[in-house]
């Protein structure tokens, strides 16, 4: 990696070097174009630097199918000290085979939250009338699966029930 950045620096040096020379005010020109070129060498040795080197073939792990040969997202943030690493997946997704064999597997997501099934305009759609079915759809196969599991905001301004965005401003209605 070290080699690939002194190349690149000496590169942008080359390439400096050819650039068209500015008159020189009282021997400022020569001093300033040496400092903008350093300038230059050295922000491309950092952005060198700060970028991922490629990973030659033979180094590069397989990528198996059974998640028991490697690691998921969660597993390698349970290693670096997190809690966990989670996502957050919403009803409408649910009859995607391919994204929830992924959303509930522990190894890749440790924690899940149920985007907008457990909102409130979904479990009290009428007052007094409770319905948990789409927080349950994304609860179910998440316990199964062995995740923690987060409720999202409860209450949002644009996806409260009918019935209360109605009533709201008269006194007594709720």
């Amino acid at each position: 990696m070290y080699y690939a950045a002194s190349v690149c620096m000496l590169d942008s040096i080359n390439t400096m070097n050819k650039l068209p020379s500015l008159p020189s005010q009282s021997g400022l020109r020569s001093s300033s174009t040496t400092t903008m070129k350093l300038t230059l060498a050295l922000t491309l040795l950092d952005l060198t630097l700060a970028s991922p080197a490629p990973v030659p073939v033979h180094l590069r792990p397989s990528h198996p199918n059974n998640s028991k040969s490697f690691s998921g997202l969660g597993d390698l943030a349970k290693r670096a000290g997190l809690k966990y690493f989670g996502t957050a997946i919403d009803n409408v997704v649910l009859d995607n085979t391919r994204y929830t064999s992924i959303a509930f597997n522990r190894s890749e997501f440790n924690q899940v939250t149920a985007s907008n099934g457990q909102k409130w305009m979904y479990m009290e759609p009428a007052r007094n009338v409770f319905n948990y079915t789409l927080g349950d759809q994304i609860v179910d196969p998440s316990k199964d699966a062995g995740q923690l599991r987060r409720c999202h905001n409860f209450v949002w301004h644009n996806q409260l029930p009918d019935w209360l965005s109605r009533g709201i401003g008269r006194r007594g209605s709720c």
